[in-house]
């Protein structure tokens, strides 16, 4: 079980309390190490699966477990983003977010007990990378929110007029908001895409449930 492709996912696991540490410590720094660590593990997503094909060294551990590191870590992105009070993150994005994640791996299960597997598809691949996009996004938003408040800008902890202060001494008050907005805008995204993954995959493997009726 402990070949490379494997111990590049356990250690994409065991990265997250250190990147959930660093992204609530509220400095520039922090910030940046949180966001090396992001990617770090976004790196070693791209690895373990290119070199176990590449070697042929799947194994049924990683199988279920590469596809569930990628969740865990992503949800933890999601789930401290709401909580974050300068992001306008709502916490029904993450709700829809986690809803997909926790519904497939759950069918996954269910699979593999009836010694199947669940079929991969374009949605789900398209859904994970724009979730990526959106993580990489909102941690540059935060690395350069949190420069800016250090070097002088006042801002209170909540409200749009109070945080989005900060890109008015960038880009004026007519962009600021426009700014404020993105992470917003990228969350839904998220959420629509993990909807139409989730209605997509339990249409192509519900043939997995139906063997035993």
């Amino acid at each position: 079980m402990l070949n490379i492709p494997n111990i590049l996912t356990i250690s994409r696991i065991a990265v997250v309390p250190l990147f959930v540490y660093f992204l609530f410590r509220e400095t520039p720094v922090s910030s940046i190490l949180a966001y090396a660590l992001f990617l770090a593990a976004s790196i070693t997503d791209f690895l373990d699966g290119y070199i176990a094909r590449k070697f042929n060294i799947t194994t049924p551990f990683g199988a279920f477990w590469d596809p569930l590191s990628d969740k865990i870590i992503t949800g933890a992105a999601f789930i401290s983003f709401s909580i974050l009070n300068y992001i306008y993150f709502p916490w029904w994005i993450v709700a829809v977010i986690l809803f997909r994640e926790v519904t497939v791996t759950l069918f996954r299960i269910a699979a593999r007990r009836k010694n199947s597997e669940m079929k991969t598809e374009f949605a789900g691949k398209l859904k994970t990378a724009f979730q990526m996009f959106t993580i990489n996004i909102i941690l540059i938003y935060i690395i350069i929110y949190r420069y800016l408040s250090e070097s002088g800008i006042a801002l209170s902890s909540k409200g749009v007029a109070n945080s989005s202060a900060v890109w008015v001494s960038i880009v004026g008050q007519r962009w600021a908001y426009v700014i404020y907005f993105i992470p917003f805008c990228l969350g839904v995204g998220s959420a629509l895409l993990s909807i139409i993954s989730m209605l997509i995959y339990t249409v192509k493997n519900i043939y997995i449930f139906k063997k035993e009726l």
